[in-house]
């Protein structure tokens, strides 16, 4: 990732929306949104920087409407492209392409659609980077490890599939491990067959997530074998730290980092934002 990106003036007159899913019922799942859109507020490199949830608020078309900013990018902080990206963001915001020029209350403004965080380079390659940091801080021998790549998956839309698919790859090349799988939530195979995916002893665990909803931090543990109240697990996962092992089916299983953690994650909204000026230029 190119951290000396030029920084168009314009920038100084526009503002970043960070956009992912949201829950009203897990509103934690909102945190990690909300501090990665601080971190990169404070570098002063954009007008504003916001964090906006399609089933939360503040929704993203209000901060639209209300907006003093003439250039708005609209960066989804989601983990692959595929159905949210592709249909749903466009249907909730109107959007007619990558270009949406708007009227508001405010004035005209530009709202650009880029591409997820979750789907740069950078997040697979920290991917590989837990999991080699897990099997040299805990001493585990490659040969009898084992990596799962747990995803929400959907039959609807192959496109998280697909960013899985090369997450393993990529585990896979760098020979870090003997076994790695790819499991899903809402896809086939389950997250509860993993037993029968792997056979090493000992097990790391990677919730290819973006935010602590629900999801990374109840459901996915339990289809694990991992009791979601065990001491400690939450606040773990809060602070986007490792935790394990678990002694599951006579496996030690480790539960990985969720991505949207990642301290490299402003660097990548960056990025997504300069990757949209390069298709085009803004006047």
């Amino acid at each position: 990732m190119d951290t000396s990106i030029a920084r168009p003036e314009h920038w100084q007159n526009s503002l970043v929306l960070l956009l992912a899913h949201g829950s009203e019922t897990t509103p934690e799942g909102a945190v990690f949104v909300h501090r990665q859109a601080d971190a990169l507020r404070q570098q002063g490199i954009f007008a504003d920087v916001q964090a906006a949830f399609l089933r939360d608020t503040p929704h993203p078309r209000d901060l639209i409407a209300t907006s003093l900013y003439r250039e708005i990018y609209v960066v989804p902080f989601m983990v692959a492209e595929g159905y949210s990206i592709e249909v749903m963001i466009p249907e909730i915001l109107a959007l007619n392409g990558p270009l949406t020029e708007v009227i508001t209350r405010a004035g005209r403004k530009r709202v650009h659609l880029c591409r997820a965080v979750g789907a740069h380079r950078a997040v697979r390659d920290c991917s590989r980077d837990l999991i080699s940091s897990i099997t040299s801080n805990h001493g585990l021998n490659p040969d009898n490890t084992a990596a799962l790549v747990l995803c929400h998956g959907t039959p609807r839309h192959q496109g998280g599939r697909h960013y899985a698919e090369q997450v393993v790859r990529d585990i896979k090349n760098s020979n870090l491990v003997a076994q790695s799988a790819m499991l899903f939530l809402a896809d086939k195979p389950g997250i509860d067959q993993w037993r029968a995916n792997v056979s090493s002893r000992y097990v790391i665990a990677l919730p290819y997530l973006m935010t602590a909803g629900r999801h990374g931090a109840i459901d996915i543990p339990e289809l694990l074998g991992i009791d979601p109240a065990t001491s400690g697990f939450q606040a773990s996962i809060m602070d986007g730290k490792t935790t394990g092992p678990f002694d599951v089916a006579g496996r030690k299983l480790w539960y990985a980092p969720l991505l949207g953690t990642l301290d490299t994650i402003p660097d990548i909204v960056i990025d997504r934002v300069a990757d949209w000026d390069k298709l085009s230029i803004v006047t």
